[in-house]
Formats: structure tokens, C-alpha cells, sequence
């Protein structure tokens, strides 16, 4: 159903006010049209297959690898946080608190990104998070190796796992839903976001069998020491980040798709010029 009044109607209400002159208005409505009848004419015989075509497979790498980033980065740990902050040391009721003070950040910290993200980027905001979370598990590594006493260590690594938590649901977390709905081509979006989350669960099975055993005393019983095992991750997210996840602030799904075509090197997008002519 096409309908285009609610559609200006929406736009005025969400945008800033006096964002959109009512000629600008006019123009980004055509848009929107345009690129409706565009998405569904192409989507009409789209496969799985067109994921991994031509430039679709770059686009299809960015949004798995974008999914398996943010579940390899370590945050899946403060699930564990009773058990993991009980290792270190910490009295049983304490170390409960202190989860749920881990868990209480998820509410502030995505509302906080949810205003930043649309002024900084995307690309910005998951670099940001990767490094800042790989930081994190440095120092939780170093504790583990620091040979200070079991109760400083428990403390330490809970205040590293409120921070990772924290920088996680103001970074990866949200910014990584909006890097996969942004990227992949109208044509085979849905596809493209089946097989990221396919690639999310594989990471998270991986990870279900791998955490247990790094905190478990009577299997790797590594403890704080699986902060180097993360670091490392998170040092490869960032690489990869660098070099391969663009910016699509501010970007049309049509000029994403022509800087795609151009083969636009991820850290030029956000200041590629684009010759509407």
C-alpha cells in the first residue's frame, strides 16, 4: 500500500525540526520511491547464491564477519560473571551483586548509544568498541598473572567486566545490527542477514563450549588468564575493522551500492564524492 502522505507525515515528525525545506522533502520522498520499486523488482528472484556474486560477496563477508566480531570479542564472559568473579576469589553474594551490576548497564548504555551513534558512525563506533573491549581484557589478563591476592583480584575483574559490559552495549552491540541491515544489497538483504546470524550462532556454539572450560577449575581452569585468549581476538577484530567494515553514515542504500560498484576502499566511504550527475 502506498502511502505516501503518512510517509512526509513521518519524515517531518522524526527528522529535526526544519530539517526539510518542503522542496528537500519532495526530493527525498521520489527517493524513497525509487529505490521501493527498485528494491522489489530486483528482490522478485533473488537466491542465496546472489549473496556470494560479484560484489555481493564483499558485502556478505562484512556482515558475517561484522556478526562474528561482536561475538568473539569476549563480552559472551560476563554471562559468567558469578562463576568467573567466584574463581577469582570473590564471596559467593558478592559476587552475584556485582553481576547484576554488570547486567544494569545494558539499559543505560544502548540508550546512550542510540544518540551518539547517528553523529559518530557506525564504523566509528564498532572500532571504538573493539578496541576499548580489547583493552579490557588485557588488564583482565594481566591481573591474571599479576600475583596480587585473590580478594583485589576478584574486585579488579568484576570493574573489568562493568566496563566491558558497559562499552559492549554502548558500541558492538547496537552498532552492529545497523552495519547488517545497512550493508548488503537491497536485492538479496534478507538473505545476506540470514547467513551473518548463521555465522552469530556458530560463533556463540563455539564460544558456549570454549568459556565453561577456561573458567572451569577442573578442566583449562585458566580464570583470569582467558583476558590474553580475548585480547588476541579483539586485536584481529580491530584489524579487520580497519581495513574492511566502511562507514554508511549518512549514505543511501543507492550510493552504498555505487561505492560498492566502484570497489571504494572501506576507509574512503564516508569521504568518497559521489557525482550525482
Amino acid at each position: 500500500m502506498e502511502r505516501y502522505e503518512e510517509a512526509e507525515k513521518a519524515l517531518y515528525r522524526l527528522a529535526r525540526k526544519g530539517h526539510y525545506t518542503p522542496e528537500q522533502m519532495r526530493g527525498q520522498l521520489a527517493l524513497m520511491k525509487y529505490t521501493n520499486e527498485k528494491e522489489k523488482a530486483e528482490a522478485a528472484n533473488s537466491s542465496y547464491w546472489d549473496c556470494f556474486r560479484g560484489t555481493n560477496l564483499r558485502r556478505t563477508e562484512i556482515v558475517c564477519m561484522t556478526f562474528l566480531i561482536q561475538t568473539e570479542c569476549g563480552q559472551a564472559i560476563c554471562s559468567y560473571a558469578t562463576v568467573f568473579l567466584k574463581a577469582a576469589g570473590m564471596a559467593q553474594t558478592m559476587a552475584f551483586n556485582y553481576s547484576m551490576a554488570i547486567q544494569s548497564t545494558n539499559i543505560v548504555a544502548t540508550g546512550i548509544a542510540i544518540y551518539f551513534m547517528g553523529r559518530l558512525g557506525r564504523r566509528t563506533f564498532y572500532m571504538a568498541g573493539v578496541c576499548a573491549i580489547g583493552l579490557f581484557q588485557m588488564v583482565i589478563g594481566i591481573i591474571g598473572v599479576a600475583g596480587i591476592s585473590k580478594a583485589s583480584e576478584g574486585i579488579a575483574v568484576a570493574v573489568m567486566m562493568i566496563l566491558i559490559n558497559l562499552t559492549f552495549k554502548l558500541s558492538l552491540g547496537p552498532a552492529c545490527y545497523t552495519i547488517i541491515g545497512e550493508m548488503p544489497n537491497s536485492r538479496v538483504r534478507a538473505q545476506s542477514v540470514v547467513l551473518a546470524r548463521t555465522t552469530y550462532i556458530i560463533g556463540n556454539t563455539v564460544n558456549g563450549q570454549i568459556i565453561p572450560r577456561q573458567l572451569n577449575v577442573k578442566e583449562w581452569n585458566w580464570g583470569a588468564k582467558c583476558g590474553w585468549y580475548w585480547m588476541g581476538l579483539c586485536a584481529l577484530g580491530a584489524v579487520y575493522t580497519w581495513f574492511r567494515i566502511p562507514e554508511s553514515r549518512n549514505r543511501t542504500f543507492l550510493e552504498l551500492d555505487h561505492l560498492f560498484a566502484m570497489r571504494v576502499p572501506a576507509r574512503k566511504f564516508s569521504n568518497y564524492h559521489i557525482d550525482s550527475e
